[in-house]
């Protein structure tokens, strides 16, 4: 590939052994022209060249004669770096075709064998796959990019985790486990992660060159009784309206009919707003929702 010396190359010429100096020159004194001289070197493909088929073995003219080969290189090294921090990735699988190598702790590899044109492959749990053609190269330094975020999932007020909340991106998703933990792969790259559970407000957060990413959500179902002030019995019919101001339009609507305990729920509030309590037959209540107050009781 490069035309250079090939140093400490080794030599069969009949029965005789030699190698290169660094100036990849060998000699000897002694040859038949039905000999065949084989060369090898660490790195390179073995080479037979037979002397019968040399032109200028056949009459050869004193004091020398010369017979140059080339050696073409058969292996592929190079360090596999982590694409975000640029630290060495141990444990890579580095292929093409059936030949296959693994990283070091240092992120090095090499291969053996190679053809002169070939597709490089490199693989590592939790990275992108990555790949290239190659052609007359014998060494290839690849940067693998991370492709998996993983965090945990907890509630904004209780600081507990949140368990069976759904993480996606593009076409990826997973679930929480008891503990509020994740681990999500096939991240694209500069993706956007949106986080969300039952009785909680979804989140969505962008995802910039991280592999990990603890996420809080906010409850925003709000769950209470509403009880008759003097007789402390349920009221079985009423509609609450949630607004982010006692102003504006409604962002969250229940209507509760004739319910036996007075039990009622409402999605979609807001950390702070307010929520209205119509019912037949009383007076119009006005509650302000505040940061970590939800109300268990109305009355």
């Amino acid at each position: 590939y490069t035309g250079q010396p090939v140093p400490a190359a080794q030599l069969q010429l009949g029965n005789q052994k030699l190698s290169t100096n660094q100036a990849g020159v060998y000699s000897t004194n002694s040859w038949k022209v039905e000999d065949s001289l084989q060369l090898s070197a660490e790195g390179y493909e073995a080479n037979t060249i037979a002397l019968a088929s040399q032109p200028q073995l056949a009459k050869p003219q004193p004091p020398s004669v010369t017979l140059d080969a080339t050696l073409r290189p058969n292996s592929v090294s190079g360090i596999v770096t982590d694409g975000y921090t640029g630290k060495p990735l141990s444990d890579a699988i580095v292929q093409t075709g059936t030949l296959t190598a693994t990283t070091n702790p240092d992120g090095r590899f090499m291969l053996r064998g190679v053809p002169e044109s070939f597709e490089l492959s490199i693989n590592a749990p939790n990275y992108e796959s990555w790949k290239q053609q190659l052609s007359r190269q014998t060494a290839q330094d690849a940067i693998l990019r991370p492709n998996s975020v993983s965090g945990t999932v907890t509630d904004q007020y209780t600081n507990k985790a949140v368990a069976d909340a759904i993480i996606r991106a593009a076409s990826s998703s997973t679930t929480t486990d008891a503990e509020g933990r994740y681990t999500l792969e096939n991240v694209p790259e500069s993706a956007t992660v949106t986080i969300s559970a039952p009785g909680y407000a979804e989140l969505s957060q962008s995802l910039e060159r991280s592999t990990t990413l603890d996420v809080v959500l906010r409850p925003d179902v709000l769950k209470t009784t509403l009880l008759d002030a003097e007789t402390g019995q349920p009221i079985r019919n009423a509609t609450l309206i949630v607004t982010p101001d006692q102003k504006s339009t409604a962002i969250a609507f229940n209507r509760m009919d004739n319910s036996s305990d007075g039990i009622f729920s409402i999605e979609g509030v807001p950390e702070q707003g307010y929520i209205q309590i119509l019912a037949p037959g009383y007076l119009k209540q006005v509650l302000e929702i505040k940061v970590g107050a939800m109300p268990t009781e109305v009355k």
